[in-house]
């Protein structure tokens, strides 16, 4: 009997690390924006910036073909990866045409939690194509 408490005490303190580990103060992101607008330019930019506090920015837009899109985000920090792809799932049903011949856009304006020292590779991700792979160091 004092085996099966051994086992089931180790598997127990195996779990609480694996949990400990993706806490989710440790793996956050903050969004003050994310919509999609109408707007007369087809191009895409972002912007990946370090703010005080130890805290990643990622800024910008990309076009899409619906302005009713269904927008998501998928943040992932694990080790030294930093990984934020913004999804736009879009519908059949595409306008024949929008406002003023406006075009649908993507629009993105989010930070981090704030991250421990070191070097990230840091991935930027729209729709599933990456757009921006940077190195960042943190002091």
């Amino acid at each position: 009997m004092n085996k099966f408490w051994v086992i089931t005490g180790g598997v127990l303190v195996v779990a609480l690390a694996f949990l400990a580990l993706e806490m989710p103060g440790n793996n956050t992101i903050n969004f003050t924006d994310l919509e999609t607008e109408c707007r007369y330019d087809r191009s895409t930019a972002f912007d990946i910036s370090l703010k005080p506090g130890n805290r990643l920015s990622f800024e910008g837009h990309f076009p899409v073909n619906n302005t009713e899109s269904d927008l998501s985000y998928r943040y992932r920090r694990s080790g030294d990866t930093i990984r934020l792809n913004i999804v736009a799932d879009e519908d059949d049903n595409v306008p024949e045409s929008f406002y003023n011949n406006c075009l649908a856009t993507v629009v993105y304006d989010a930070q981090t939690s704030s991250i421990p020292e070191g070097r990230y590779d840091v991935i930027l991700v729209h729709d599933g194509e990456e757009v921006e792979h940077q190195v960042i160091g943190i002091k």
